[in-house]
């Protein structure tokens, strides 16, 4: 069929999974929880990629996105010159991140002079941290779309000054209370899960866990959570997209201040540290690339700990729950 928006907006959830509708190689994917993103399947052995989401991307931008990469995507190492592929990263960007973002990246893969991807290093941008993380998301986006052999930031790194910022229990209990739906309830589920920002926009519903897809991950790998009765309480999340306003009105209704969004994602962290839930589950947990299983044992130890993980959100549920009541 011919998708239009008057009918996507009248598609239905299903009652359970994901259901997609097909206009030839592209598509609407509705998850249960009625999210709504584009998709599109390519190539000899069907590989699909999600685009973007709807509405925040466009019907028209996504099915030429679509269309471009129907076009040029084969079972063989495409072509592109770096300039086509920086242009087409860009417009990828535009469906899915904010336009200051765009404008970040705009303004720091510019200073890519070099038309063959393969020949980049990573002396080819300035040694400051926004260059440095622009050249690792464009060079990732190369190696997700099969247009190069490796990431040559990969293993470059500027500090952006640490942080070792943890709510205090007053806070966690300020922030908990703090009733403005939907923000509210994203960082809620941040302060339960730990997982980012970016990616509490992303989240499928799959039967009792939580799937975020590899594309809205910061390592590229998909990344799954136990349901438990407090994050169920909170699905499902309508899709947000004020954060820098929703944390103000936070900060001046709590009179809480001096903490970031992503600060909560340590403070999980560190509560499960404070209830003995071990390393290698929080680690699970919070989707890190590396850690204590990593090297040789990553490749062998394919355990996803889900068991783990859901009796350890148990726990730190039941340490939350007196916390916010006491």
């Amino acid at each position: 069929m011919r998708l239009t928006d008057l009918q996507i907006q009248k598609l239905a959830a299903p009652e359970a999974g994901q259901k997609t509708y097909w206009e030839d190689g592209f598509g609407v994917r509705v998850s249960q929880g009625g999210t709504k993103s584009f998709v599109v399947m390519f190539g000899k052995d069907r590989k699909l990629k999600t685009i973007g989401r709807y509405p925040a991307m466009s019907l028209k931008t996504a099915r030429r996105e679509a269309q471009l990469l129907l076009a040029t995507q084969t079972s063989t190492k495409i072509q592109m010159t770096l300039p086509e592929a920086r242009e087409a990263y860009l417009k990828e960007c535009e469906g899915k991140n904010r336009s200051s973002t765009v404008s970040g990246y705009r303004h720091h893969l510019k200073n890519l002079k070099k038309d063959n991807l393969a020949a980049v290093t990573k002396d080819d941008l300035p040694i400051t941290a926004h260059a440095v993380m622009a050249g690792k998301v464009f060079f990732n986006w190369c190696l997700r779309n099969d247009l190069v052999d490796k990431n040559p930031f990969a293993h470059s790194s500027v500090s952006y000054g640490k942080r070792d910022r943890v709510l205090t229990p007053d806070e966690i209990k300020a922030v908990w209370q703090y009733d403005y739906p939907p923000f509210s309830d994203f960082v809620k589920l941040m302060l339960l899960t730990g997982i980012r920002k970016g990616e509490c926009v992303n989240i499928e519903i799959k039967e009792d866990t939580l799937y975020i897809a590899p594309e809205h991950t910061k390592n590229g790998k998909s990344h799954m959570l136990p349901i438990t009765p407090m994050i169920a309480a909170l699905l499902p999340i309508p899709y947000f997209n004020g954060w820098s306003k929703g944390k103000k009105r936070m900060d001046d209704k709590t009179a809480t201040s001096g903490f970031t969004l992503h600060d909560l994602r340590r403070t999980c962290a560190t509560i499960h540290a404070e209830i003995g839930t071990p390393i290698h589950v929080v680690e699970a947990m919070l989707n890190h690339a590396s850690g204590t299983i990593s090297g040789v044992a990553a490749i062998y130890i394919r355990h996803n700990f889900l068991a783990e993980m859901r009796k350890a959100a148990l726990n730190y549920e039941k340490h939350l729950t007196a916390l916010i009541s006491s």
